[in-house]
């Protein structure tokens, strides 16, 4: 299951939710924050590729970071 958090800051609720849920998430994210998504490297590490700085109003550009265009789950 993808999940999509906008506004992710340093993915604790995405690393969260993988904790708690008993199916295989796979989590990606956006902030547009630099120094919040910065966080990232300390809370997924493994992950952190899945993760890119981007506004809402930027989500189109989502495959041009490395994301997939489409997701299961989206949190805003």
């Amino acid at each position: 299951i993808t999940i999509l958090d906008i506004g992710c800051a340093n993915g604790l609720l995405l690393h969260s939710l993988m904790e708690w849920s008993n199916h295989q998430l796979t989590p990606y994210g956006v902030d547009p924050s630099k120094e919040r998504l910065a966080g990232v490297t300390e809370v997924l590490p493994e992950l952190k590729n899945n993760f890119a700085l981007l506004k809402v109003t930027e989500l189109e550009h989502l495959s041009s970071h490395g994301l997939p265009s489409q997701f299961d789950i989206v949190f805003w």
